[in-house]
């Protein structure tokens, strides 16, 4: 309880200087849902047009690019700004200061600072998802609100996995950025359509490599009892959560590692 409330005094301190710049602080999530609503409009433009992809409707689609949203913005919330400027942070010699605090590492981080911006994310999706599931025929039973529950949890975690494995990259190479991006940001861009839109090495890539689709498709195929669009194995619709704890895990031994591998700077 009391490192709880420790790590939300961090929080709050680092949200009461954002909101120094009040405007900025309003200004940052409600830009951002803007930018996603309007590549919503481009979807809803393109099916409108095209009726389907590969039997998808709007909402079906909605659901997909809804819940890579909100699990994004979640994660992100906590763990974009301390992984994207950990190498900065590194090479200034603050992780020094960091590394003498009574408390784990990570945890201070990601107390220390976080993305308010993301609350765009978190809002909207929230917004989507009443709106996505009033248009969609789904049958819900106490077994389907659970599965959705843990299929968020999981979801979160493989961001955060892979928030977490490109910014522990920092301790190793002084440019994490190229890797954040190249890993993350625009795989996750990818499930924001069905994967099997996209040939069989995409498929395998996003499924056994960087196994993004476990964010939204499986388990969308499942919530919507899509059979006709299976790909690999049918148990694969249900592997969100295990696939979050199993990579968050990994992540977190490899941010272990970096800090273990870490040297001061000397400054």
């Amino acid at each position: 309880m009391e490192l709880f409330k420790i790590c939300l005094h961090l929080s709050n301190t680092y949200l009461k200087g954002k909101m120094e710049h009040r405007l900025q602080f309003i200004m940052d999530p409600l830009v951002n849902a803007i930018g996603y609503t309007i590549s919503y409009v481009g979807i809803w433009i393109l099916l409108s047009n095209f009726g389907t992809i590969r039997g998808w409707t709007f909402w079906e689609m909605m659901l997909l690019a809804n819940l890579n949203l909100f699990a994004y913005g979640f994660a992100g919330y906590f763990f974009y700004v301390p992984m994207v400027y950990l190498g900065t942070i590194i090479q200034r010699g603050n992780f020094d200061n960091i590394m003498l605090k009574p408390m784990n590492t990570l945890l201070y981080l990601i107390s220390s600072y976080s993305d308010n911006m993301l609350w765009g994310h978190m809002g909207l999706s929230v917004v989507l998802f009443i709106f996505t599931f009033a248009n969609l025929a789904i049958e819900w039973t106490i077994t389907k609100v659970a599965f959705l529950i843990l299929t968020l949890i999981g979801a979160i975690l493989i961001h955060i996995a892979a928030l977490l494995a490109a910014g522990s990259l920092s301790f190793w190479t002084n440019t994490p950025n190229s890797y954040r991006d190249a890993i993350f940001q625009n795989a996750r861009y990818f499930i924001t359509y069905p994967i099997s839109i996209y040939g069989k090495a995409i498929q395998v890539l996003l499924t056994f490599v960087v196994p993004f689709a476990f964010i939204n498709f499986y388990p969308a195929q499942y919530l919507l009892s899509k059979s006709s669009d299976m790909l690999f194995h049918p148990a694969l619709q249900f592997g969100t959560p295990i696939i979050g704890i199993v990579l968050f895990y990994s992540s977190y031994r490899l941010w272990e590692a970096g800090v273990n591998h870490y040297e001061s700077t000397g400054s």
